[in-house]
């Protein structure tokens, strides 16, 4: 959990052993959060991870008893929308400003009710694919308005959001949303000291390197001595940025795997992929070592320790990859190895479009 770090630079931190090497806080931006908050994400896909999620949560949580009845018992009833409203983003916005309506936020029978809550606070998330910019951010602001009474409903909804909008392996993670909800969270002025700390840590690093936006500028080191910015690095129509450490079975895995993808090396042979293989962990000997196996169509750059202090990218956790295009603007962030299959298998498709999710 980010309440744990620093609102700092700090060394890289690895929890080895756990199949994923997760730095904390790793090249971090100053970005001002409210230029990133735009449209959400809206991809069918989102409905079937929704049901899924869901699934999980309930399973994970739901503790039915005697003293604890089942949840379609508590469950409230939607309003029902008028038969004027017929085009389904009316529909849609109309469910999200009236969804929390019959919620009574100051009874904690259903506040503590984790698998009550868990699936409201999906099915709210769903209603939103539909949604235009405005109903988002109105049915945002109208749920915490009315949660802001009960400052355990205020944090219940901060660990919900971050827990599904915000946490990396969360297949519902979309950072606009989560700034969304993070700014009318801290309007309330109800939260603990320690909250609005950790909810400010984490919009910081949601709004960093979004995708659809400009990546920060990032230098690193060549092979040959030299030095090399982001921005001036050359791609045709994208670079794959593919950061890893050397000492980390989960990069020897993905590096393999990357080496037999026949997609990926046809994208490289014809210049429209550039894979700029980034050593972020570790020191300079290590990287030399390691990157003269890997293959020499990619390039390879090593990130100085002076660099890493600059706050320049949040790695959730290594290996992990960003994509960016000919206009060093943000196609994939916080992507794994699927991630960039699903990407590669787009553009060959010359489908882009599922490559930003």
């Amino acid at each position: 959990m980010l309440r744990t770090f620093e609102n700092r630079i700090v060394n890289t931190y690895f929890r080895k052993g756990d199949g994923k090497h997760q730095p904390s806080l790793n090249f971090l931006d100053k970005n001002d959060h409210a230029k990133a908050i735009g449209s959400c994400s809206r991809y069918m896909l989102l409905l079937l991870l929704t049901a899924f999620f869901i699934c999980c949560v309930n399973d994970k949580n739901r503790k039915v008893t005697a003293e604890s009845p089942d949840l379609t018992e508590k469950a409230f009833t939607l309003p029902e929308v008028p038969d004027s409203l017929t085009v389904p983003e009316e529909r849609a916005d109309f469910l999200l400003l009236h969804f929390w309506e019959r919620m009574d936020f100051s009874d904690d029978t259903l506040v503590n009710d984790s698998a009550f809550m868990s699936q409201s606070f999906s099915n709210f998330i769903l209603q939103m694919v539909s949604a235009t910019d405005m109903g988002v951010e109105k049915g945002i602001e109208n749920f915490i308005d009315r949660a802001k009474s009960n400052t355990k409903s205020l944090l219940l909804i901060s660990g919900m959001a971050q827990r599904y909008l915000y946490d990396p392996d969360s297949p519902l993670k979309d950072d606009k949303l989560y700034l969304l909800f993070g700014d009318n969270l801290l309007k309330t002025l109800s939260l603990p000291k320690s909250e609005v700390e950790n909810i400010r840590l984490s919009m910081k690093i949601a709004a960093m390197n979004m995708v659809d936006t400009e990546a920060n500028e990032l230098e690193y080191k060549e092979k040959n001595g030299s030095v090399k910015s982001l921005r001036k690095t050359q791609r045709n129509e994208f670079i794959v940025l593919f950061f890893y450490d050397p000492d980390c079975p989960s990069c020897d895995s993905y590096i393999e795997r990357m080496e037999e993808e026949a997609r990926l090396k046809t994208m490289i042979d014809d210049g429209s992929i550039v894979l700029l293989a980034l050593c972020a962990a570790g020191d300079e000997g290590e990287w030399r070592s390691k990157s003269a196996a890997m293959p020499d169509i990619w390039k390879h750059g090593f990130i100085t320790e002076s660099q890493r202090d600059k706050e320049r990218f949040y790695l959730p956790f290594l290996p992990v990859f960003y994509v960016v295009d000919r206009e060093n603007k943000v196609v994939v962030k916080d992507g794994d190895l699927q991630t960039l299959l699903f990407f590669l298998q787009d553009q060959q498709e010359g489908n882009g479009e599922h490559a930003k999710q």
